[in-house]
């Protein structure tokens, strides 16, 4: 926990300043806190000093002081959570762009490794604990430390018998939060897991809907969002009937100040060795505890929530960041080369000794067996992932002597699965180059095949296509993809099955696009419809993670017996009717 407590510090280090003067000013409305007590003190010792001839001028400026102490504890609470606040949403801002910055710089094996909901949860909620903590319980946290503390000091000065009487209860109740906490941290790291558990299947279950009701599915049929539910509810319930034990003890001994303070009091009272202003004093001021502390047993509960989800922000960011070089080599040409290249996934060899080279205004095709490796050679020319050896190099530089966002600038990838974000369709398409003109936007649509049905849209270019370009068909989602490569117009292009889901009369007019866009560019494509790539300049077949052959599609069905059996089958499946 102190790890956490710690680095959470240095999160917030940056604007410590407005954190220090909020836990200042605190402290100040804490201390106005315990002032009008001691000014009813000082008036009641007034009253029983001479009932009969009370002096009215000193009780009424006594009066007026407790009015200004309180009116001070409201303003100083004011400002320190005010400052709290502030400080809150400004660090909210920065760890949330630190985590994006981290997440933008890991290779794409990570986000294999964590599920959806995981992410989202440390994005989302930890770093929002994280604001409430700050923003919410840093004020409380420092007046509930404040009064009970200024408070004991005050009592003893008072009278050391009733200050000692009036904390006989406390050793009792921090002994039931002990309890409490004992062996809580594995119970707290398993209501995590269960919790991430049914995020991820809620993602699931919504996002795969369609499914579900085609299949006549329903969330308590729906196996995984109904298990983690119920694992959810379980850890809850043991976590309840485990804790509610000590927290009733402790609630029981907090209260039970009254219990001392009364009769050691009014024994001490009769006995002639205590006023009675002190004795309304303590019954006053020791009452005042559970408060505080009640307060107290709340924010450490959420102290716990805040650290757990600190680990986890923590663990996004010590994960290894794609290297970035000190110094920067840039290419003159856009050839691209493997050599002896091999690459595992999870321990698994996926690529084994591949090497090829695909030389600049040239179009190189990918094609092989579902699960060969031919996504993830396209994917490793962006550096998606480090290779376990060999080399890949882009005009003769190798791709890791260069930096991420230089290489990124030179490479336009279209994906089969296309992943569009919850804006205009204008926005989706400037993504490809966020300076881009008007008429540079509509110019690449126009390219892409799919300015016709943008224009159909009552708000066009306007138009807000929804989470995942929900909004949208298959294919119009895929031609608004080609357009903001199109747009990039970056030296080398890598299509993944661009035109999977457009149909047979726009399919045409989008390779007589791509045939201009890919002019002098190098061009990887990944084909699965081998009738796209028959005038590559070069076909790999890829098979088990190797180059198994390579040459022209005549070259290839003459000496391929795995391109010649592929060809074959196309030539059938498109011969093929119900």
């Amino acid at each position: 926990m102190f790890g956490s407590i710690i680095r959470i510090i240095k999160l917030t280090a940056e604007h410590k300043w407005k954190m220090i003067m909020s836990i200042i000013s605190g402290v100040i409305s804490g201390a106005f806190f315990v002032v009008p007590f001691g000014i009813i003190y000082l008036i009641l010792i007034e009253i029983y000093k001479n009932p009969q001839d009370i002096d009215q001028r000193t009780v009424w400026q006594l009066v007026i002081a407790g009015l200004i102490a309180v009116v001070l504890k409201f303003v100083f609470m004011a400002v320190s959570s005010a400052l709290s606040h502030i400080s809150a949403f400004d660090i909210l801002y920065s760890v949330r762009i630190k985590i994006s910055e981290k997440l933008a710089s890991l290779p794409l094996g990570f986000f294999n490794k964590r599920n959806t909901g995981d992410i989202k949860r440390v994005v989302v909620e930890d770093v929002e604990n994280m604001e409430i903590s700050i923003a919410h319980n840093m004020p409380e946290v420092v007046t509930a430390i404040t009064i009970p503390i200024l408070t004991i000091i005050y009592l003893f000065t008072i009278d050391w018998r009733m200050a000692l009487a009036t904390l006989i209860a406390v050793p009792f109740s921090l002994m039931a939060v002990g309890w409490m906490y004992r062996g809580i941290g594995s119970m707290w790291k398993l209501y995590n897991e269960a919790q991430e558990k049914m995020n991820s299947s809620i993602i699931e279950y919504v996002q795969g809907m369609a499914v579900i009701k085609a299949f006549n599915q329903t969330a308590g049929s729906f196996a995984k969002f109904r298990n983690s539910a119920e694992e959810y509810l379980d850890w809850t319930t043991k976590y309840s009937k485990r804790s509610w034990p000590y927290w009733s003890a402790f609630l029981v001994f907090i209260s039970a100040q009254i219990l001392f303070i009364l009769p050691i009091g009014a024994w001490l009272y009769l006995a002639g060795t205590l006023s009675m202003p002190t004795f309304i004093l303590f019954l006053l001021l020791g009452l005042g505890f559970t408060g505080p502390m009640l307060k107290l047993m709340f924010l450490s509960e959420m102290l716990g929530i805040i650290t757990e989800g600190e680990k986890r922000i923590n663990t996004i960011m010590v994960e290894n960041s794609l290297s970035e070089p000190e110094v920067e080599k840039t290419p003159e040409t856009f050839d691209i080369e493997f050599r002896d290249v091999s690459f595992s996934y999870n321990d698994v060899r996926v690529l084994k000794d591949v090497s090829f080279k695909a030389d600049q205004g040239s179009i190189t095709a990918l094609v092989g067996p579902s699960g060969a490796g031919k996504t993830t050679i396209a994917r490793l020319i962006p550096r998606f992932w480090d290779i376990d050896r060999g080399e890949i190099l882009l005009g003769g530089v190798n791709i890791n002597e260069m930096k991420t966002q230089t290489l990124m600038s030179h490479i336009s990838f279209v994906f089969q699965d296309v992943i569009l974000f919850d804006d205009t369709i204008r926005g989706n398409i400037r993504m490809g180059k966020p300076s881009a003109t008007e008429e540079e936007i509509i110019a690449a649509a126009k390219i892409a095949q799919c300015h016709d049905f943008i224009s159909d849209f009552p708000k066009k270019y306007d138009t807000q296509i929804g989470e995942l370009g929900g909004r949208l068909s298959g294919g119009e989602k895929q031609r608004i993809s080609i357009a903001r490569a199109v747009l990039k117009n970056s030296p080398v292009l890598v299509l993944d099955e661009a035109t999977a889901f457009t149909d047979p009369e726009n399919e045409d007019r989008i390779q007589e696009a791509l045939n201009s866009l890919i002019k002098d560019k190098t061009v990887i494509i990944i084909a699965h419809r081998l009738s796209t790539i028959t005038e590559a300049d070069r076909i790999l077949v890829v098979v088990d993670g190797r180059i198994e052959d390579m040459g022209t599609h005549r070259d290839l069905v003459e000496k391929s017996k795995t391109y010649s059996a592929m060809w074959q089958a196309h030539a059938e499946a498109l011969g093929w009717t119900f």
